[in-house]
């Protein structure tokens, strides 16, 4: 019943995980958990039977294992590769905070945008990246989501407070706000923005999908846009994504062959682009012990994740075909 205790003190060492926070986790006492552990049956608390201690402790111990195992696995994919995207949203990021205006990156969910907007922040102290929703589309929410990122505590200061604060905040950085899901921004809050770019002379980067761009450039609103258009320095719309686009995430998982980074192509044609890619890469890898990613596993796990059955295109037949004797007439 005991065999897997050196198992269960071994991966404690490892992890750093407490008796007490085992006992939470399995509603029992820390006190019964080390004495399971130090094989003192004599020392478990009263109504916690040794036996009972072990079993709770048993499939507790083989999840753990398992989570450990996949965390092992995906610890050798870098949280950001240097794709494409990334280097062309990175150009458009760096033009709009030298300048102190405004650079509009769009395109599909999944092709990267994201992933590009967190890794400009890391590590900077002058750039600031925030996730609009429909929660924070509205002038005061979305100040009141700015303010927070920049650490201003604004309390129940008016929306005219809050802009003057996050203004003072920026003024001087030269920084650069990058405002993820931006399709999210009313018009007021659009229009704000740019006031405080222009007072406090930083670069913003809205990014998200077409929408952001489109509804500046038609409808009958597309007039009070004119100010926010005339400072957009540079806009990049991404076309859909193509083997050169996966390329670099693909190798990052171990795939080379010419089959694989086909079919994976063909997936990220799809709305769900990078991101399907690489949750099918990752599941992969969780659920084969031998972590090898083949056309059929790709094919398999795409299958189950979005209904669609894709089937491995044959290569095309370089066979030289026999020429074939013309007659025509004398001339």
């Amino acid at each position: 019943m005991d065999d897997f205790r050196p198992r269960f003190l071994a991966f404690k060492n490892r992890s750093g995980v407490s008796f007490t926070s085992v006992g939470k986790a399995l509603k029992l006492s820390a006190t019964s958990v080390k004495a399971w552990a130090d094989g003192e049956p004599g020392e478990v608390t009263v109504g916690e039977p040794y036996e009972m201690v072990a079993a709770k402790i048993g499939p507790w111990l083989e999840t753990e294992l398992a989570k450990e195992r996949i965390q092992t696995r995906l610890a050798s994919i870098p949280e950001c590769v240097p794709t494409p995207v990334l280097k062309k949203f990175h150009a458009g990021f760096a033009v709009a905070k030298a300048l102190g205006k405004i650079f509009v990156g769009t395109g599909c969910p999944g092709s990267g945008k994201t992933t590009a907007a967190r890794a400009a922040v890391q590590g900077r102290h002058d750039c600031w990246y925030l996730m609009i929703e429909p929660a924070t589309g509205h002038l005061r929410e979305c100040l009141s989501a700015i303010a927070t990122v920049l650490r201003c505590n604004m309390g129940n200061a008016t929306t005219y407070e809050i802009s003057r604060a996050i203004i003072e905040r920026l003024s001087g950085t030269g920084g650069l706000l990058i405002l993820d899901e931006a399709q999210h921004l009313g018009f007021a809050s659009l229009e704000q923005i740019r006031v405080i770019s222009e007072k406090s002379q930083i670069g913003v980067a809205l990014i998200g999908n077409s929408v952001i761009y489109s509804q500046m450039g038609g409808g009958q609103r597309s007039s009070g846009f004119d100010q926010l258009r005339s400072r957009i320095v540079k806009r990049i719309e991404l076309p859909a994504m193509t083997i050169d686009d996966i390329q670099p995430v693909v190798a990052a998982f171990g795939v080379r062959g010419e089959s694989e980074l086909a079919i994976l192509a063909r997936i990220a044609r799809n709305d769900g682009a990078l991101r399907d890619v690489v949750n099918v890469l990752q599941t992969i890898l969780i659920e084969y012990d031998d972590g090898e990613i083949s056309v059929e596993r790709i094919v398999e796990t795409w299958h189950e994740f979005s209904g669609e059955l894709l089937r491995p295109q044959r290569p095309a037949d370089r066979t030289p075909k026999p020429e074939v004797a013309r007659i025509g007439r004398a001339g």
